[in-house]
């Protein structure tokens, strides 16, 4: 009886598996959403993962030499009020 039941029902529906893992930020695009980017951090103080994709976007820039010093600085600052003015130079030399 056990066999017929198990051919008719299934050994059971397994669900999909499903990825916990967050996805990060957003990958950027364009120096429109690098600007969007930079002024979260103004706002916040805070860069953690809003720096993600930042490298790429730069490079495609024409000042990249002067925004990935900068990059570097704000990747390596922990004050937020410095966070905050090296964002803001950032985006002025957008």
């Amino acid at each position: 009886m056990l066999v017929v039941l198990v051919g008719v029902f299934g050994c059971g529906a397994t669900p999909s598996p499903t990825s916990t893992e967050p996805s990060g930020p957003p990958v950027l695009k364009s120096a429109d959403e690098l600007t969007q980017r930079l002024q979260f951090i103004v706002d916040s103080g805070v860069t953690g993962s809003a720096l993600g994709g930042m490298p790429e976007i730069i490079e495609k820039l024409e000042q990249k030499d002067d925004l990935m010093a900068d990059f570097k600085k704000l990747e390596a600052a922990t004050d937020p009020g410095q966070i905050k003015s090296i964002a803001k130079s950032m985006m002025g030399k957008l």
